[in-house]
């Protein structure tokens, strides 16, 4: 599979979960890593029938709020789907430097 990101992902030692919903599922999924406009999403619902299609348009957040918040209620793009995992990506910039997400995350003990 080709590389298609455009920042480097960080991949998450501790479990971030997250809510995800589309117009058909709404779920919680696990984030695997990410990078400054996307996200690998492990959820179990991706491998029961087919509930996410590529191009679905999806809402989402982080269960927590306020400065715990990373993703505030984003909407992004369903890019892939395989077995369990979802690649989603988001049209803004979740922050402005690869280095600011790290950091961000770094506090948080997730990197």
């Amino acid at each position: 599979m080709t590389e298609q990101r455009l920042y480097p992902r960080e991949e998450l030692v501790a479990a971030m979960i997250c809510a995800l919903e589309t117009g058909a599922v709404s779920t919680f999924c696990i984030v695997k890593n990410v990078s400054l406009d996307g996200v690998l999403l492990e959820c179990p619902l991706a491998d029961e029938g087919d509930p996410f299609d590529v191009g679905d348009s999806a809402a989402f957040g982080d269960i927590l709020t306020g400065p715990k918040a990373l993703f505030d209620d984003k909407i992004g793009e369903i890019v892939w789907v395989y077995k369990r995992h979802i690649g989603l990506h988001f049209d803004h910039l979740i922050m402005e430097s690869p280095e600011q997400l790290r950091d961000w995350l770094a506090e948080r003990n997730l990197v």
